[in-house]
């Protein structure tokens, strides 16, 4: 029988008993009203009493049972609830189980096709290493054998030098015929036979070329296994990255085991390598000896030989005993099939990673090779840095380095910004210290502009830099990596990015040595009078003695040459002073034009429009009347009510409103409007006369004839007056209009400057649409409680859907969750790649971080990570959390915190809530009361009402 059977049979149960107990009622109230129609006797009033008795217990009794019947009724509702749920949660588990199969099955199918793919590779290595095996015995053999012949003929060039009778019988004869021949003596010396010393010479040198190019072999090889070492170090990074992300997958545990024995190999290969070669140099070192003893017992007759021996026949020679024999030469390919190729079957577990640790601490010297590499290059950098310091001031050093350097995380220094900090490397450290050392700053470490460079393996790190002097940080407009241009300059043929990415940096920078100059016109009559008659002869000459005047010989000696052809232009200048056209403009008495005297344009403007618009009109501004026997009135109207008519102003209204805003604009970005402001209130270069006083004093104040721009400026400010707003900021400002841009910027920003329409004497409101007071009144007042009553509905609705919990807006959680919104929204801005997903998702993610860190139980850590390794990027994060934001609340310091989540998440959200309500939350429960729009609507609408009454 189903739930809805079920009750359908208890509700007829109940309408069966209801209806007997009212059977029964009716019953004792009819034999009620028939007793009293009749005296009753005793016996009568206790049967009614016992009947009415008998009725009070059977009420009871109905109640009771319906009681029970509610009770009964209420535990197969909550009984069907808690079936519906775990028919839910069954279809989950089940398709939970089906995508874990299904990726078990993908990670299966890798796995396989990674074997299949490596066992070829395996099978050669192993040939490989046997006939290496072979080769080295042969090796062993050959120097066992050079050995014995050395040792042979090492004997035999002792017995020669010492025991051999016929040197004994040359040295003898040598020494008689001393006395006579010196030249024959020397010559039986030398045409003693040196056949057996000679072959002793030469096994020795062979031995020692055999074990030298041996030597040579192997510090290839030792390289080779450095090199495969860097590369096992890469993708020991590689793996750390992705365990630390959580990407590692079940197949860790399998491809450990493997993964430990491969190394240990490869350590074995290195030790075995590095024993052979600490013997061949003491094999190399022996065999020196032998031979410096040898040329000892025996120092004439062998230098012709040994240099015959150097000979091409005897390199031939060492090269038929060497062969093709090669030590170790497959060890670098046996180490390139470790290194996995696949992410789906590149698990490394913990032991592999800390084996991988050790093999790579085994070589330090490399570690101090690159690190004495790094410093004579950074030594380098600070000689031409030095150079570029010494060189004219025009000049801006600007770096581009490919720095491999990582920085953000290290000392604090002005030279690196606050963006996207990694661990500082020893590169890094190098950077900073020559950045600091010469006022530089790498520009993108203070803007989001992302990564550079993208690895192989999806790694990618910020490792170029673009650097400028600390100074000019305020001028750089934007800085980011050019993804697209990126994208269509790579050269690897991959779908993803790769290699480094180009950085584009934007600043301004304005050249100051080369300004145009100070525009003027020469007297040309002058000058042909000075040139053929001497006219301004002495003032010239005085003039340029008084500008050198102001410069010693010594002075010269340590500027640049910017500085000294700025001294050579102030000399010559003096020459615009005396044959300028302006010299000749003041002696005539034409100083300058006043700026007073401009065009009047806008009362022409003004009645141009007036007389278009009366045309337009057609005489509908006019009014003709009648006076029945006289002749017809005509009447025009001035051109004021002609501008009523239309809604309008005229034209200077209009202009000094459009003008007002135009100066808004200026004052709410003025370092973006300087050069305009500069120019009307400023003083120009063409201005070089000094006895005019400049356009503004010092106080804000335009002076008195001033240029026309600055006059219409002060004019329009002050016509401000017009409206209340702008009456309290002149009683403030008074005449000091320049302050509009400075002291009084948000005053200024914050007058509504149209209503200089409205408050012109020529000015007529506009047209108004006419009506009932009365009807407009319950407009509103409909208005305003439909609008409550949708505040209410949704008010109840944040009650019935989020879970809210008031905090403290300094707790640590709450923090984590300002910080992740703020971050999101500082990558939006910065451009490039813009973050996956909806914001709340970050602040959920920020708040489940910093509740790991906080002290909390092992069973709900591992539910959080549980539940974050599920939906790990932002995009499936967004399809349980609904809702999770955080906002101000109406008591001070307070904040409130909203969650809506699916049910899948809700023991996540219930620990996290938990957490909240331990550090002082209070969980808000029901509905919210009303804000302050809804009380202030609220108060507004009583009022209405009671007007309306």
């Amino acid at each position: 029988m189903s739930a809805d059977q079920k009750s359908a049979a208890f509700r007829e149960i109940a309408r069966s008993r209801i209806a007997e107990r009212r059977a029964k009622c009716s019953e004792v109230a009819y034999l009620i009203l028939r007793a009293s129609k009749r005296p009753m006797k005793l016996e009568d009033i206790y049967a009614a009493a016992a009947v009415a008795e008998t009725f009070k217990k059977s009420e009871e009794e109905t109640a009771v049972d319906k009681t029970e019947l509610g009770n009964v009724s209420q535990s197969l509702k909550d009984h069907l609830s808690t079936r519906k749920l775990q028919m839910e949660a069954c279809q989950n588990i089940r398709q939970k189980a089906a995508e874990d199969k299904a990726k078990a099955a993908a990670d299966l199918r890798k796995v396989l096709d990674e074997l299949a793919r490596v066992a070829p590779a395996y099978a050669d290595a192993v040939t490989k290493l046997q006939a290496q095996d072979a080769a080295l015995d042969m090796l062993q053999d050959e120097i066992t054998s050079v050995e014995t012949k050395l040792d042979a003929c090492t004997a035999a060039a002792a017995l020669a030098g010492a025991d051999c009778q016929e040197c004994c019988d040359a040295l003898a004869s040598a020494e008689e015929a001393i006395r006579n021949d010196m030249s024959a003596a020397a010559t039986a010396v030398l045409q003693h036979g040196p056949k057996p010393c000679t072959i002793a010479f030469e096994n020795i040198l062979l031995v020692q070329a055999l074990l030298s190019r041996a030597e040579g072999e192997v510090a290839t090889e030792l390289q080779d296994l450095q090199d495969a070492k860097g590369r096992l170090q890469g993708e020991l990074d590689r793996t750390r990255q992705l365990w630390n992300q959580g990407q590692t997958t079940h197949v860790v545990s399998e491809r450990s085991a493997e993964l430990r024995d491969d190394v240990e190999a490869v350590q074995c290969d290195i030790e075995a390598a590095a024993a052979a070669d600490q013997q061949l140099q003491t094999r190399i070192g022996k065999a020196a000896d032998q031979k410096n003893s040898f040329l000892e017992l025996t120092k004439c007759g062998f230098v012709e030989d040994e240099a015959a021996f150097q000979s091409t026949e005897a390199h031939a020679l060492v090269a038929d005993a060497y062969g093709d024999l090669k030590i170790m030469s497959m060890a670098p390919a046996a180490a390139e099939l470790l290194l996995p190729t696949q992410d789906a079957a590149s698990g490394t577990s913990a032991l592999a990673l800390q084996c991988l640790g050790l093999v790579t601490q085994q070589i330090p010297d490399i570690k101090m090779l690159i690190q004495e590499a790094i410093n004579s290059k950074y030594e380098q950098m600070n000689v031409d840095f030095k150079l570029w310091q010494e060189t004219s001031d025009r000049c801006v050093p600007i770096l581009f380095m490919d720095a491999n350097a990582r920085i953000g995380n290290g000392p604090a220094s002005p030279s690196i910004g606050p963006c996207h900090p990694v661990a500082e490397n020893y590169n890094g450290e190098q950077m900073r210290t020559f950045m600091h050392k010469h006022n530089m700053a790498a520009v993108n470490s203070f803007y989001m502009s992302g990564d550079t460079f993208y690895g192989q393996f999806g790694n990618s790190s910020r490792i170029d830099y673009v650097c400028l002097p600390r100074s000019m940080l305020s001028r750089v407009d934007r800085c980011q990596v050019l993804f697209a241009a990126g994208k269509r300059l790579q050269c690897i043929p991959v779908a993803g990015k790769r290699d480094h990415m180009p950085l584009q940096v934007v600043f301004a920078h304005r050249h100051t040595f080369n300004e145009t100059g100070e525009s003027f016109a020469w007297d040309r009559a002058a000058l042909v009078k000075g040139v053929l008659a001497g006219l301004h002869r002495p003032e010239l000459i005085a003039a340029c003695e008084t500008s050198l005047a102001r410069h010693s010989l010594e002075s010269f000696k340590g500027k640049s040459p910017d500085e000294l052809w700025a001294v050579i232009n102030k000399v010559s200048g003096t020459t615009v002073g005396v044959f300028s056209w302006t010299r000749k403009m003041e002696k005539l008495g034409a100083v300058r034009f006043e700026s007073s005297i401009r065009w009047e344009m806008d009362p022409r403007l003004s009645s141009f429009l007036n007389h278009f618009i009366r045309y337009w009109i057609a005489g509908t501004h006019s009014v003709n009347s009648w006076m029945g026997d006289g002749p017809f009135t005509y009447t025009a109207h001035h051109s004021n009510v002609v501008w009523k008519w239309l809604g309008l102003v005229p034209a200077r209204i209009e202009l000094r409103v459009r003008r007002l805003r135009w100066y808004q604009s200026f004052a709410k970005d003025i370092w973006a409007h300087r050069a305009v402001v500069s120019t009307i209130l400023g003083d120009l270069r063409i201005e070089t006369d000094k006895s005019i006083p400049s356009t503004v004093d010092e106080n804000g104040r335009v002076r008195d004839g001033g240029n026309a721009w600055a006059e219409q400026f002060k004019n329009d400010i002050m016509g401000l007056e017009a409206i209340d707003a702008g009456q309290q900021l002149l009683e403030y400002v008074g005449d000091r209009v320049a302050l509009v841009f400075t002291e009084f910027r948000d005053d200024f920003l914050a007058i509504d400057v149209s209503a200089i329409r409205g408050a012109s004497s020529e000015q007529v409101s506009k047209k108004q649409a006419g009506g009932s007071e009365k009807f407009l009144m319950k407009g509103m007042q409909v208005v305003a409680k439909l609008s409550l009553k949708h505040a209410m509905e949704m008010r109840e609705l944040q009650a019935a859907v989020l879970t809210t919990v008031v905090m403290n807006q300094d707790d640590p959680i709450v923090k984590a969750a300002t910080e992740a919104t703020q971050e999101y929204h500082k990558r939006q801005q910065a451009g490039g790649d813009t973050p996956q997903g909806p914001p709340h998702c970050y602040v959920w993610m920020g708040m489940l971080e910093m509740l790991v860190s906080e002290d909390i139980a092992e069973e709900s850590t591992q539910s959080i990570r549980q539940f974050c390794q599920e939906y790990a990027s932002a995009e499936a994060m967004a399809t349980v959390i609904h809702v999770c934001r955080v906002k101000k609340a109406f008591q001070k310091g307070k904040v409130k915190v909203c969650f809506a989540v699916h049910a899948s998440a809700e023991q996540v959200l219930k620990l996290l809530v938990d957490k909240l309500t331990d550090k002082g939350g209070e969980v808000k429960r029901g509905q919210a009361p009303k804000g302050g729009l809804e009380r202030e609507l609220q108060t507004f609408l009583d009022q209405l009402t009671d007007m309306l009454k």
